[in-house]
């Protein structure tokens, strides 16, 4: 995703790679999705990505380990609630 986009709601799964990326935007809003299922990640965010809020999302069985549900190891500026 890029630029001021909202992801309200969704359900986001049984994707081949992954669930959801951010990379490089800002003021992004995902919150209240389901995301489930995916092969490699659920929400992977990179990059500057100030003023993104990630909040109140469902995101279960992604990826081989608990850790690949979701990683924002290499993103800065993302709000968590």
């Amino acid at each position: 995703m890029g630029g001021r986009k909202a992801i309200l709601g969704n359900r986001i799964s049984t994707n081949a790679i992954g669930g959801l990326t951010i990379y490089s935007s800002t003021r992004n809003s995902i919150l209240g999705n389901s995301i489930l299922d995916n092969t490699e990640f659920g929400i992977y965010a990179v990059g500057p990505c100030t003023r993104t809020v990630i909040g109140g999302n469902t995101v279960e069985g992604n990826g081989s380990t608990p850790g690949d549900n979701v990683d924002l190891s290499g993103a800065t500026g993302i709000i968590v609630q």
